[in-house]
């Protein structure tokens, strides 16, 4: 069995556990969004903008993106 090192690095955060959460349910886990374009998208789309991630962490967009 081949280990994913990748996998188990993104397991053990917890952070990197709550943005796969956010990102399965945005609609229960984001409570407010940025901007009414980003609103759109998560109500047909079910997207989200990586700022509103940013601002639910309270992390830097670059330590987000780097999850």
């Amino acid at each position: 069995m081949e280990i994913n090192e990748k996998l188990f690095k993104t397991l053990a955060n917890q952070t990197r556990l709550d943005i796969l959460r956010w990102l399965k349910d945005p609609l229960t886990h984001i409570d407010v969004v940025t901007c009414e374009t980003v609103q759109y998208e998560l109500d047909h789309f079910g997207g989200i903008c990586v700022g509103d991630i940013v601002r639910k962490a309270g992390l830097a967009q670059s330590t987000i993106s780097s999850y």
